[in-house]
């Protein structure tokens, strides 16, 4: 038999097809024991028994385990080594073809804006102009929606006017 965390892994994923047993442990955790006091119950093997046929509770477990932790150039570090290592070395290459970016999880498009700007601020200094394709995903569906809200409350000192249309939803 199965312990309650596991039973409830086993359930997002038969509802959901997503297999959050490959996530960090600690968040997922937290976020079942979220759920499971917000429904009143006292152990994680009862939470799974109510989770059992209640696909709507499955579903808001789900959209609680899709965390959207985000902002524009979130991680300084990563996109100054995208800016001044890796963007230049795949300018230099040249080509026709435009370079192409793949951005996992990206819920509010925040990330896939970021590389977009940090990119073209990039090319502006190159003498190999090229351009870019970036393919956005997440497993969250309502992406669009939190992108509008987002980009009209952009903080970000880099965004600026010039990336960011404000009050525009």
């Amino acid at each position: 038999m199965k312990n309650g965390y596991q039973q409830i892994l086993l359930l997002l994923r038969e509802h959901t097809g997503v297999d959050f047993s490959l996530y960090k442990t600690t968040t997922i955790h937290r976020r079942i024991l979220r759920r499971t006091v917000l429904n009143k119950h006292n152990t994680l093997e009862q939470y799974a028994g109510f989770l059992r046929g209640n696909p709507k509770e499955l579903e808001a477990l789900y959209s609680d385990a899709l965390i959207s932790v985000t902002s524009f150039f979130r991680n300084a570090e990563t996109f100054a080594a995208l800016q001044h290592k890796v963007f230049p070395k795949l300018l230099q290459q040249g080509g026709d073809e435009p370079l192409r970016v793949w951005v996992l999880g990206c819920s509010t498009g925040q990330e896939a804006y970021s590389i977009a700007m940090a990119f073209t601020e990039c090319v502006e200094r190159s003498s190999h102009p090229r351009k870019l394709q970036i393919f956005a995903t997440d497993l969250s569906g309502c992406g669009g929606s939190l992108w509008r809200r987002t980009a009209a409350t952009a903080s970000s000192s880099r965004c600026g006017s010039r990336w960011c249309l404000r009050g525009r939803t």
